[in-house]
């Protein structure tokens, strides 16, 4: 399963590929509809990949996502392979496919704090997450944020 992602919206299909299509669709809704800028933040300080954003200039972006090194995009909804990604991502958005961009990702990584971190990193520990955006491809050591109150 090396390009696991959730076609037109049928969360059922996920099934095919042994995920609980309920819980992979509360997971796509969460972090992919309404969070996808946070999910993206996390997912480039775990690997450094390109943050992408969708939208039309001069208003708030619609949707992030990160950018592998072979380009393809990752967001909750899975893998998309270059080069259709970017087309079947903004399809899904409901968008036209001109207005990809890079974000800087400092701003969106200043906007989370630690608790956003592990709320991020317990969502990313499931099974979904495991095959959309591996342990393997995150960096040897995470990011570490020193809590206060430990210290």
């Amino acid at each position: 399963m090396s390009q696991p992602r959730i076609r037109k919206r049928d969360f059922a299909g996920v099934a095919a590929l042994g995920f609980d299509p309920v819980e992979v669709e509360a997971l796509a809704r969460k972090w992919g509809e309404g969070e996808c800028a946070a999910l993206a933040a996390r997912m480039h300080e775990w690997t450094g990949w390109r943050v992408l954003q969708l939208g039309r200039k001069g208003t708030w972006p619609v949707h992030w996502c990160v950018e592998r090194p072979d380009r393809a995009l990752v967001d909750a909804f899975g893998v998309f392979p270059d080069p259709i990604g970017r087309s079947l991502v903004a399809i899904r958005c409901e968008r036209d496919v001109g207005e990809w961009t890079c974000c800087p990702p400092e701003s969106l990584c200043a906007m989370m704090d630690d608790d956003d971190r592990r709320e991020i990193d317990a969502a990313l520990d499931t099974a979904w997450f495991e095959a959309v955006f591996p342990r393997a491809s995150r960096r040897d050591a995470p990011i570490a944020y020193p809590n206060p109150e430990q210290e």
